[in-house]
């Protein structure tokens, strides 16, 4: 009745055995469809599906009737099917640590396991002493498997990488312990009451939880190698936010804030806080001189006024390209007066700008308008004021050029 109950129990097990086997082999193929450039995951998933096959042997070996297994080489198929299981394992963990392409080698590690399979069971009498051979291949794979995943750099490592290590080490030791306990059972003809025993009887309930370990500490890796991939995309994105953000609020010619970013409020915390000056300040003549010399000396010319303007700046002033050859001043803290002549007399003090050889030398002249707020939202009114009084003081000195005499 013992034996019945023990047989029956060992059934069970290898059962569950081939379902968790076959089941991680399904859904690492299903995961491996989006994980087409990580091969190491589908080398895993390969190996769960042979393994579901040599266990699926052992299955058919208690299932089925003697008759329709008579002549099957269902012992062939379980060892070859473990030990090409314990080479795929190594093959995958190779390809994650190292990135190595090992496909090349795989043909030779499957003969060679075929090999080792006829070996024995030509020496091995029963499915005791089948297992025991596979012990030593067992204990080296999993065991350089595990070694390989706990090595890796503290960069590359993580949870995944822990729990298949961990789980990859739990079993090289499980087999270290089958291979005696297996040995033992074989010669007393299936136990002998040593202390090894339970390991025989319940090692497919043991090796199934180790399987699901190591299954869930893969899909794991997988994981958080999808992880790292998505976070590097959303960097770049970042950059590139950043990069759009940055040509949306620049103006492309000067390399000054543009109307949209004074509309977004960019650069104006301290302005907004403090009383101030704005200032509107028009680039005369720069129809004369797109007209005669291009507009690429157009171009110069406003970068030549913003190195001008820039210079004199505090960290808290911005200068703002309100369109055309206007630009726009915000000044916290300053006396609108004060400021306008101060940035007068920067424009009468700055270099003439040489227009090349067939052209003049340029000298920088600018319209102005300058009005002083007390509060934020006060701003846009003296903005407003500024502008009107730049359009007279540009409308004076073309009315002064008209009658020849000096502007105010």
């Amino acid at each position: 009745m013992i034996d019945q109950e023990e047989a029956f129990i060992g059934l069970i097990g290898i059962l569950l055995q081939v379902a968790g086997a076959l089941l991680l082999g399904g859904l690492f193929l299903l995961l491996r469809l989006h994980a087409r450039r990580r091969k190491y995951f589908g080398m895993w998933g390969w190996a769960w599906l042979t393994l579901g096959v040599g266990i699926s042997a052992i299955a058919a070996r208690y299932i089925l009737p003697p008759a329709l297994t008579a002549g099957l080489p269902l012992e062939f198929i379980y060892q070859l099917a473990k030990l090409t299981h314990f080479a795929l394992l190594v093959a995958g963990t190779a390809m994650y640590a190292s990135g190595a392409s090992v496909t090349p080698f795989l043909p030779v590690a499957i003969g060679l396991s075929a090999a080792y399979a006829l070996v024995a069971l030509y020496f091995a009498s029963g499915w005791m002493q089948v297992v025991a051979w596979q012990a030593p291949v067992a204990l080296v794979a999993l065991g350089w498997c595990a070694l390989r995943l706990f090595n890796l750099p503290s960069s590359r490592r993580g949870v995944g990488t822990r729990i298949a290590g961990l789980a990859f080490a739990g079993m090289a030791l499980t087999w270290a312990l089958y291979f005696p306990a297996f040995t033992a059972a074989a010669a007393a003809a299936g136990g002998d009451g040593s202390t090894l025993d339970p390991l025989v009887r319940f090692n497919s309930f043991i090796d199934l939880l180790l399987h699901m370990i190591l299954g869930s500490g893969m899909v794991v890796v997988l994981m958080e190698d999808a992880k790292r991939e998505v976070d590097d995309a959303h960097a770049e994105l970042a950059v590139a936010h950043n990069d759009l953000r940055r040509a949306a609020l620049y103006d492309a010619v000067t390399g000054t804030l543009n109307r949209r970013a004074f509309t977004e409020g960019v650069g104006l915390e301290t302005a907004r806080a403090r009383f101030g000056a704005v200032m509107m300040v028009d680039l005369d003549d720069l129809k004369g001189v797109n007209d005669s010399h291009g507009h690429s000396a157009g171009d110069a010319l406003l970068r030549h006024l913003v190195e001008a303007v820039r210079h004199e700046l505090r960290p808290s002033d911005k200068l703002y390209r309100w369109g055309g050859d206007e630009f726009l001043l915000v000044l916290p803290g300053a006396d609108a007066a004060r400021a306008e002549v101060r940035l007068r007399g920067v424009i009468g003090r700055a270099a003439a700008m040489h227009l090349g050889s067939a052209g003049p030398d340029v000298r920088l002249s600018v319209s102005l308008g300058s009005v002083g707020y007390h509060s934020a939202e006060e701003m846009l009114t003296a903005i407003d004021r500024a502008d009107a009084m730049m359009y007279q003081d540009k409308s004076r000195k073309k009315l002064s050029r008209t009658s020849g005499s000096p502007a105010a």
